[in-house]
């Protein structure tokens, strides 16, 4: 699918497979299967917004952005395209992390070669998405967070029901059907973890 050049100011989402890195050290198979469902799903789901989401993965990682749209309007179709990405990698069972930051960003499809193209990305908001991806608090899997920082007004933010503002980031809870069970979904996901270091600390003796 071509992707024409672009430049301007958008949100930028960074997504990665959960763990595909010790996926990839103890089965192949398995890491391979992620993969193609990662690249099939991104492909389906942007299909669904063509000219106005774009997306490029490379090996475990997705980078996706939105088109020219008034900045509610960009992030409301950004997420709505997260939603069903992570909707369909958890039917396989494959967990997603999605860090979102807003600024400057440009990309530019480049052919170097016959048949060989490099794309070129570029701007503070995709190394801002990136960064958040790998910095503390680290991103736990399944979950989603936009970066505060750089946008100006956040009344926007605050006014969506399914994001929830800590610290320096917005989390949006993508799994969730009302903003009465975010609470429910945070504990829920608490327990689980802790229920789950469990299981490894007896299997130790």
């Amino acid at each position: 699918m071509q992707i024409n050049d672009f430049l301007g100011k958008t949100f930028v989402a960074f997504v990665d497979i959960s763990g595909f890195k010790a996926m990839m050290n103890k089965n192949t198979e398995l890491a391979a299967k992620a993969l193609d469902h990662f690249y099939q799903t991104g492909y389906e789901t942007l299909q669904l917004y063509q000219d106005i989401i774009n997306g490029i993965f490379i090996s475990d990682c997705g980078v996706l952005f939105v088109r020219e749209r008034e900045i509610k309007s960009q992030l409301e179709m950004l997420l709505d395209a997260i939603k069903e990405i992570n909707k369909k990698m958890l039917e396989e069972k494959f967990m997603l992390t999605t860090n979102i930051a807003y600024g400057d960003f440009g990309y530019q499809n480049r052919v170097q070669f016959e048949g060989i193209s490099k794309n070129l990305l570029y701007g503070n908001a995709y190394l801002d998405a990136y960064l958040d991806s790998i910095n503390k608090p680290k991103i736990e899997p399944g979950l989603c967070r936009i970066l505060k920082p750089n946008i100006d007004d956040t009344s926007f933010l605050d006014a969506n029901q399914f994001l929830k503002k800590k610290g320096k980031h917005y989390y949006y809870y993508w799994s969730v059907n009302a903003q009465n069970e975010i609470d429910k979904f945070e504990q829920d996901y608490k327990n689980a973890k802790y229920e789950g270091i469990l299981r490894v600390l007896k299997g130790t003796f």
